[in-house]
């Protein structure tokens, strides 16, 4: 597919949802393998999303892009996004600020204009010094406390321990022994005027799905062999590129035949692409392909509608 011949319509149909399963898998297809294909759908995604911020789709085109298209979390940021900077942009820039003649100000407002920087000053050397003052508190409070035991109510003996020996507090009382643990946890208290913060789970990313690609050499070149396909447990698409013998088709017709000859897929109307070696490309859902022998027929049709055998394409799945 040729940069001329990208569709805008129906890429704004494949993003919305709404393109058969057929054109779905091509364009699929074409966002991995085509670079300039990849771009022209990356414009008309921007296109549309400013479309359905500033209110410029139909009513159903805007109901299949709110169930479709914001599906993800991801698109969901990206027309968040594009309707912040809507609102943005649509804030009138030719408001200017009041200004005051000097004229109009008065006695005392001169007065606090003059001492703000003076103000501002204070202010910092009044910070700097308090959190000097704090710091030369915290610096010289001593780390050790000490601990009280009493054995017997007639004698009070104060025991001095160590702060790495400290296990226990213990109060004085007149008729018995009261320890109490130093370490022990008490749950954090939350002031009543701090909100308490959630954290906001992170979105998810789309999952990308994964597409093994082939390429099978026309019939003529590879006769007697059959080439093994190794498709991995997590494939979900296989994308075929069938290079074609020098032959004048407008469109081709591909079946997939198994091996009992039965047609378990098909394509019709495919476009051959290429300049020196013509080729056709197909994508098969990977739970279509079992471990197997599997021949593509390739049928080019001509102008009347008669479609003529041009070639067998044998390829074995291997999983």
């Amino acid at each position: 597919m040729n940069g001329e011949n990208y569709n805008t319509e129906s890429a704004r149909s494949y993003l919305l949802g709404s393109l058969p399963e057929q054109e779905t898998l091509r364009y699929d297809e074409l966002s991995f393998v085509d670079d300039g294909f990849d771009t022209f759908l990356r414009n008309v995604e921007n296109d549309l999303v400013d479309s359905y911020v500033n209110g410029s789709l139909d009513a159903v085109t805007s109901k299949k892009f709110e169930s479709f298209y914001m599906a993800t979390p991801k698109r969901r940021q990206k027309v968040a996004f594009a309707r912040a900077f809507y609102q943005h942009a649509d804030r009138d820039p030719t408001m200017e600020p009041t200004v005051v003649k000097a004229s109009e100000i008065g006695f005392w407002e001169k007065l606090q204009l003059a001492l703000r920087p003076a103000t501002l000053a204070f202010g910092a050397v009044a910070l700097l010094c308090l959190v000097g003052a704090i710091w030369l508190i915290r610096n010289q409070r001593g780390p050790q406390q000490v601990d009280v035991a009493v054995t017997e109510p007639q004698n009070a003996v104060a025991n001095i321990v160590a702060p790495q020996d400290r296990p226990v507090v213990a109060e004085a009382s007149p008729t018995d022994t009261v320890t109490s643990p130093v370490n022990e946890s008490r749950p954090e208290k939350r002031p009543a005027d701090q909100p308490e913060v959630r954290k906001t789970p992170e979105p998810q990313m789309p999952r990308v799905p994964v597409v093994a690609s082939f390429v099978l050499t026309p019939p003529l070149r590879g006769a007697g062999e059959t080439k093994s396909l190794k498709l991995a447990q997590n494939t979900e698409r296989a994308a075929f590129r069938l290079e074609l013998e020098p032959v004048d088709y407008n469109a081709y017709k591909v079946e997939l035949l198994d091996q009992t000859s039965s047609v378990v897929w098909n394509a019709g109307k495919v476009k051959a692409r290429g300049d020196q070696m013509l080729s056709i490309s197909v994508t098969v859902p990977a739970a279509t392909l079992k471990p197997q022998r599997y021949v593509f027929r390739v049928s080019g049709i001509a102008p009347d509608g008669t479609a003529e055998n041009i070639g067998d394409y044998a390829f074995r799945i291997v999983r």
